[in-house]
């Protein structure tokens, strides 16, 4: 998505002004249409006036701010609930859906989407390329070390697009790919925090499952980006100019690195590194805001440049160099982020969710199904795996939130999914966030106990 013509059309993140019919009822239609034109389109809202109404001003961005400041204080006594889920909630409240606070704000509009743009740029900032890259002198082979999530993301995809196919014909208002990529990925930064909680990141089950979110990320990101654009455009020579982006980001992999190690580079960041500079920060954005325009320019997805361009710092950044991360996190969770995730609450047409029960009775189907997705392919590493460790595995993997939601909203821009089941996923990926880890911790803490006696 170009950050361009979001900047200056509204989009699916806030209240907007324009009815459009059912997505699936043309879905055909919607995506044979120039991208361009699509971008311009806006998803339907409730049409009741807003207590701040359409303003220019800083007026919906202090709501916005200031819920994103309220809603960790008044959860710190319930840390099993997420953040993020509450952001989300406390956009469901100001939005149409309840009290109405909210107005249409091109400025919150922009800075969604930059929420959204850093979600994924920190997304892909988590993926160790160190455990994926073959490096002199590792005991262990890169190839060997992939075979077994990459065997569990294919069995996993395997699943996904029939059980993507059954629960359309349930009756969830989405497309059957929509629910397929919804269903194949996972919640990387739900996982990683877990399994370090757990101090399993070190050991080969929690690189096990690590590995595979890794990999469930990384391709559901390119999947979903090429399915976007051979749906719009055929197999034609634009799908070929997204190897244009993996072509710079391959060399900025292979070159990178060692520019950044030479003594003069590395005195230079040294010396700017200081609090009223922060160059590395600085260099961080660029490198990330590079890849988002480069996306646009060969018609990607922006998620897809965001994503590859964490990657690349997660690659050039010395593991010791904490300092970054934290600055990086204190940027996008500190500001840009919760915005976008209260603007998805405020999105969300609960009223329509809740005028149709039978959305509602999927919600239980839809927990069932995706668990069963994650873990039937885990059964097929029983060899070296426990049982035990195949269901608290496909607990874990069953978390969905940031890349589901950014799939999810750019699926409802582009007709591929209805308002109601919209608001259904996004309430399905809050659950998971939720239910898995709290489930996933039973089952190690019993294993636990077991082992001890």
């Amino acid at each position: 998505m170009s950050l361009a013509s979001l900047a200056t059309s509204p989009v699916a993140l806030a209240p907007t002004h324009m009815a459009r019919k059912s997505p699936l009822a043309s879905v055909h239609n919607q995506t044979a249409t120039p991208r361009n034109e699509q971008r311009r389109r806006q998803s339907p809202m409730l049409h009741a006036p807003s207590l701040i109404g359409e303003s220019q001003g800083f007026g919906p961005l202090l709501l916005v701010i200031a819920l994103a400041f309220a809603v960790p204080i008044l959860l710190s006594r319930f840390r099993a609930l997420p953040v993020v889920v509450g952001e989300i909630l406390a956009g469901i409240l100001i939005g149409p859906s309840l009290l109405n606070w909210l107005g249409h704000s091109p400025t919150l509009d922009f800075l969604g989407d930059i929420g959204l743009t850093f979600l994924m740029f920190l997304a892909g900032l988590e993926i160790n390329l160190d455990a994926l890259l073959p490096q002199k002198g590792r005991a262990v082979d890169t190839s060997q070390s992939l075979r077994r999530p990459g065997i569990v993301y294919l069995a996993t995809i395997v699943l996904a697009m029939p059980a993507g196919l059954l629960l359309n014909r349930l009756g969830l208002d989405a497309h059957p790919i929509l629910i397929f990529f919804v269903l194949s990925a996972t919640s990387l930064g739900v996982l990683l925090p877990v399994l370090k909680e757990r101090d399993l990141l070190p050991r080969p089950f929690g690189q096990l499952v690590f590995l595979s979110a890794t990999l469930a990320d990384f391709l559901t990101v390119l999947l979903f980006t090429v399915y976007i654009l051979t749906s719009e455009n055929g197999f034609s020579v634009e799908i070929l100019s997204i190897t244009l982006l993996f072509v710079v980001f391959l060399v900025v992999m292979r070159f990178a690195p060692t520019l950044v190690r030479l003594p003069p580079v590395r005195r230079i960041f040294d010396e700017l590194s200081h609090a009223t500079v922060q160059i590395k920060v600085r260099g961080a954005i660029a490198i990330m805001l590079a890849f988002v325009v480069l996306a646009e320019t060969v018609n990607a997805e922006l998620i897809l440049g965001a994503f590859l361009a964490g990657m690349v710092i997660s690659l050039l950044r010395s593991p010791d160099d904490t300092a970054l991360v934290h600055n990086l996190e204190a940027f996008g969770f500190g500001f840009f982020i919760p915005i976008f995730f209260i603007l998805v609450g405020a999105d969300l047409n609960l009223r329509t969710l809740f005028a149709e029960p039978h959305y509602l009775l999927l919600l239980p189907v839809m927990l069932v199904v995706s668990l069963l997705v994650k873990t039937l392919p885990m059964i097929l590493l029983k060899g070296s795996i426990s049982w035990r460790e195949v269901l608290s595995s496909g607990l874990l993997l069953n978390t969905h939130l940031s890349l589901e939601i950014a799939v999810v909203v750019i699926g409802e821009r582009i007709g591929l999914v209805s308002p109601a089941s919209s608001a259904l996923i996004v309430l399905f990926a809050a659950l998971t966030v939720v239910l898995m880890p709290l489930l996933f911790n039973a089952v190690q803490t019993k294993a636990s106990v077991h082992t001890s006696q």
